[in-house]
């Protein structure tokens, strides 16, 4: 059985994909979107794939940005 975050993830998945966009990532991962645009100025999106001229976020994508997030957490800032 998936658990809540699970299901709401796979509600924002592109279909047939296992990537979902910018839009889908800040409301299911509740990201914000400095955090994204940081991340997609480092070109650490899939390998800086676009589809339809928008970032695409995978599993690994989110994973990173947790960790991202819980740098920040800690103080952390993207000049270190």
């Amino acid at each position: 059985m998936q658990d809540n975050q699970s299901t709401l993830k796979n509600a924002f998945y592109f279909q047939g994909d296992r990537t979902m966009p910018r839009d889908g990532v800040r409301s299911c991962c509740q990201i914000p979107q400095k955090i994204l645009q940081e991340y997609e100025g480092w070109q650490l999106c899939k390998n800086g794939e676009k589809v339809e001229g928008k970032w695409q976020y995978d599993d690994q994508d989110l994973e990173y940005l947790s960790m991202i997030l819980t740098l920040y957490d800690v103080c952390f800032s993207s000049d270190r």
